[in-house]
């Protein structure tokens, strides 16, 4: 056999081993990520689930067009071009296994025994979404641990450089392991941030500090400076009105460090 066959062979089971397991991630259920019936009250919603397969859907959207081109392509088209061929279909394949990846890690958190606390703190969210009289007709946030010292959130909507540039579909709030109790008050910082996004406070926020700042105090270096942080602000005192003194205590003893 010459070399030209044997390499043409190579690819060929290439081809056939890349569309054999190119479109296996493109479904998400309870049972699949291990949340059984007595886990059922801590699990995400119906809905929640619903978004993260419509995005893997839609990604495996991609990904099949992608196999088809290399389908019509592969038999007559020279070595390199099959390899680049099959490489945008290993592109697409990686964004469906990073999105399969983070959903299944933050859903089958809820078939573990840190359940009850992360649906605690789903509680809580919703909670501070009804106190801010938002209406709240998107999903709501949704929690998961995470190794990391701080709480953190992945806003709706935002591209996430771990899924390649994928969008968000509902806020994510990462708790660290050891902060799982729900009464830590610093976790109301995090939701505020995703209440300031999904009211549309985000850049009208930024705005109304730089220019009470301009007209009141003048200088642009602390102009800036304000604008540069009016996220953090906002979460701050937002998590103040939601939490009363608590929260102002929860986050003097979480940023107590020495200088």
């Amino acid at each position: 056999m010459s070399k030209k066959q044997l390499t043409k062979r190579f690819l060929q089971t290439k081809v056939r081993a890349l569309a054999a397991r190119a479109t296996k991630l493109d479904k998400l259920t309870p049972e699949l990520v291990g949340i059984r019936r007595q886990d059922r009250h801590f699990a995400p919603g119906t809905e929640h689930f619903a978004a993260a397969n419509k995005r893997l859907s839609r990604i495996q959207g991609n990904v099949r067009r992608r196999l088809a081109v290399l389908g019509r392509k592969s038999p007559t088209a020279p070595p390199r071009m099959t390899l680049i061929y099959a490489a945008m279909v290993e592109r697409e394949t990686d964004r469906a296994r990073r999105a399969f990846g983070m959903f299944f890690e933050v859903f089958s958190q809820r078939g573990s025994s840190f359940a009850p606390a992360l649906a605690a703190h789903d509680v809580i969210a919703a909670d501070c979404y009804a106190a801010s009289r938002f209406k709240l007709k998107v999903l709501k946030p949704l929690t998961y641990m995470e190794h990391g010292y701080s709480p953190a959130t992945m806003r709706r909507g935002v591209t996430l450089s771990r899924l390649l540039g994928e969008r968000n579909p509902f806020p994510l709030i990462r708790i660290p392991w050891d902060r799982d109790n729900p009464w830590q008050s610093v976790f109301l910082h995090e939701v505020a941030h995703n209440l300031q996004a999904d009211m549309g406070l985000w850049q009208s926020n930024k705005d109304a500090v730089t220019r009470r700042l301009l007209l009141n105090v003048g200088d642009p270096l602390t102009t800036i400076t304000y604008g540069r942080w009016h996220k953090e602000i906002f979460a701050d005192l937002c998590a103040v009105l939601l939490g009363g003194t608590a929260s102002v205590w929860g986050m003097m003893d979480f940023l107590a460090h020495p200088g």
